[in-house]
């Protein structure tokens, strides 16, 4: 009986942009939707973003062409997106482009719950109800709730609070590249694939078995542009690949899921491959060596193969752009790199058994990305060969315990000229380099995680270089006594966490001039902390019991400053079992008894109750104009035998 396959007369829609981008600016703008939009641009693909910070009331036209254009949404519906008449109005137009125009929506969930966004319940609800109370128009609201609830109904992904967000902007770059690529099948004529089918017999004397007779034949009858996109076998119970010796056109394979599948083959008779996809491939013990020479392969997939442990042990992959060998516990040893790969960007090893990187990983001269979370057997003395990656810009080591230090020597590179258009990198210990050698660092990092690697010296934050750019930059749970004056050189740092450093004793003299958020939870035997910076909004001092006398003193001081008073927002934690003597600051208007919301604070929640101590407040300068009102807030939840840990203080301004 011959297959039939259903036709449609309709031509598929003709797409300008990749993917369009929906979120609430206010919540998202400079964090998870910039780093998405960034993944998204660095991996080609082309995505629609608004950069104005202020919007009209209604989208214009051209905002409503490019939704039509653009043949995947990604909604970052947020906390406050159900606030935004723009937003919702966008998700309305979305959902019926993907009915009239078979267009992708894939909502993410960004610490919110879907069931929250599908009843609009929740802090996600009052945000709505707020928009409601503005807009009267009854037809509009429920075409709104329509939209959210079939949204929350979508197969998306959820952001949960405490996650790495790397991991998710990771995962669904590669699933639209996934899905761009497979489109081009999708979009094949119906007709040449049914006279494939029907051909089926013609094959009976080649020596072909089953699947793998479908699929020989079925490539040799595809044109060229059919070839880019050939082999997908996701989630099949294949044991053994075959016949795929002399496949030279091949370029995409698919065998995510294939948890019977044990071993690679030989792939040079593929050399024109660029999407290898072996995602939880968990059976999968050996990867053969030639995989390390396909000169034309772009993505290589290794996710959750947790008992590989034969892989290529030398790479020449120039076009390599994403190498990901996230979740292969038994595989220790990382291959070494035998040329330069500057396509290199974004490397993931995080949960692997990699005990050390080769000092060869230098050759890596256009790496953007390293995530390196929960390598239990990682050691730190490898890690100095990172030091001249002139790209890299995130560097996550999250929850290696065997770290210890940050690299053993300080490093310089020499750049070798040679008769070749090439250069080559060599490493050299500082001490013993010759004196015309050029210091290179990391002068484009912008985030840095070292949490609980065990380190006890911060030395290794003075030859960084990377001053002007690095962001954000978490320390927490090491053992820290100190940490370098140089700190406040890093005049562009918005987020230091030191929470957990329990042998941290004080801070340095200089904080960074832009430091946002400063995390100090657990820092048990802090003694000292030095003036805070003027744009300051987030303090936690949980169980700082240290913190008193002198280091207390400087701490009131610095948060009653008059100067102190241009931040818009300042939360802090304060340590300690009871009121300051400072606290009748502005305790002479009436006081009145609040709920603090469930969401203000981010570790207890416990907080569900507190006193309020308004007073009226006025502040010139900047060309600015604040009028509002500050607040301290206590917690007033202690139950019998309960002790006092921690006091919040808010202070908020309205701009007018």
């Amino acid at each position: 009986m011959a297959i039939q396959l259903a036709s449609s007369s309709a031509l598929p829609p003709s797409w300008t942009y990749d993917v369009f981008l929906s979120f609430r600016g206010e919540d998202t703008r400079f964090t998870f939707t910039d780093h998405l939009y960034e993944a998204l641009n660095r991996n080609g693909i082309d995505t629609f973003i608004d950069r104005h910070l202020k919007r009209g009331e209604e989208i214009s036209p051209a905002f409503l062409k490019a939704i039509e254009e653009s043949r995947i949404s990604i909604n970052v519906i947020s906390k406050n997106y159900a606030s935004s008449r723009w937003c919702l109005d966008e998700l309305v137009h979305i959902l019926e482009c993907r009915r009239s125009r078979q267009q992708i929506v894939w909502p993410v969930f960004y610490k919110v719950d879907p069931s929250h966004v599908r009843n609009q319940t929740s802090s996600f609800g009052d945000a709505f109800t707020g928009l409601e109370c503005k807009y009267k128009d009854e037809e509009k609201i429920l075409l709104w709730r329509r939209a959210l609830r079939e949204a929350a109904n979508l197969s998306g992904y959820t952001v949960k609070e405490e996650e790495y967000e790397a991991t998710f902007i990771d995962k669904i770059v590669t699933e639209i590249l996934v899905k761009l690529k497979d489109g081009k099948v999708r979009n094949k004529s119906i007709d040449r694939w049914q006279a494939i089918l029907n051909s089926y017999d013609s094959y009976d004397g080649e020596p072909y078995r089953g699947i793998q007779k479908i699929l020989r034949k079925s490539y040799d009858t595809s044109d060229y542009a059919l070839q880019q996109v050939f082999l997908d076998m996701s989630y099949s119970d294949i044991r053994q690949l075959k016949g795929l010796k002399n496949l030279a056109n091949l370029t995409y394979m698919n065998l995510r899921g294939c948890k019977f599948l044990e071993k690679i083959p030989d792939l040079s008779g593929s050399p024109n491959m660029e999407y290898l996809d072996l995602h939880g491939c968990t059976n999968l013990v050996e990867v053969h060596a030639s995989i390390g020479f396909l000169d034309k392969l772009v993505t290589l997939n290794l996710m959750g193969c947790s008992r590989l442990t034969m892989f290529a042990p030398r790479l020449r992959l120039r076009s390599l752009k994403r190498l990901y060998l996230h979740g292969c516990t038994r595989f220790e040893s990382f291959p070494e790199i035998e040329d330069e790969m500057e396509s290199l960007i974004h490397l993931d090893i995080q949960k692997s058994g990699i005990r050390e990187l080769p000092s060869s990983i230098a050759y890596l001269t256009g790496l953007a990305q390293l995530l390196a979370m929960e390598c239990e057997n990682l050691i730190g003395i490898s890690l100095h060969h990172l030091y001249g990656l002139q790209h890299l810009f995130g560097v996550y080591f999250n929850e290696c315990p065997k770290l210890v230090t940050f690299g053993k020597k300080k490093t310089k590179f020499v750049e070798v000229s040679s008769s070749s258009t090439e250069s080559q990198l060599l490493s050299n210990d500082l001490e013993t380099s010759h004196d015309n050698c050029s210091t290179f660092a990391l002068p484009n990092l912008c985030y840095l995680y070292l949490e609980g690697c065990n380190l006890s010296e911060s030395d290794f934050l003075v030859p960084l270089d990377c001053w002007s750019t690095l962001t954000w930059l978490d320390l927490s749970r090491n053992n820290f006594v100190s940490l370098p004056d140089c700190i406040n050189k890093f005049v562009n740092l918005e987020r230091l966490n030191l929470s957990g450093c329990k042998r941290l004793r004080e801070t340095p003299q200089a904080l960074p001039p832009k430091l946002f958020e400063l995390y100090l939870d657990d820092c048990t035997s802090l003694e000292k902390i030095s003036k805070l910076p003027p744009e300051l909004h987030v303090l936690h001092l949980i169980n700082c019991f240290r913190l008193c006398g002198h280091g207390v003193s400087k701490l009131e001081n610095s948060l009653l400053n008059e100067g102190s008073l241009r931040r818009s927002k300042l939360e802090v934690i304060y340590p300690g079992n009871e009121v300051p003597k400072w606290f009748n600051y502005n305790s002479n208007h009436p006081t009145t008894i609040q709920r603090i919301p469930a969401e203000y604070d981010w570790r207890r929640k416990d907080f569900i109750g507190g006193i309020s101590f308004p007073a009226p407040l006025k502040y010139e300068g900047r060309g600015e104009n604040f009028v509002g009102t500050s607040s301290f807030k206590i917690p007033l939840n202690l139950q019998v035998g309960d002790t006092l840990l921690g006091l919040v203080l808010s202070t908020v301004f309205v701009l007018v």
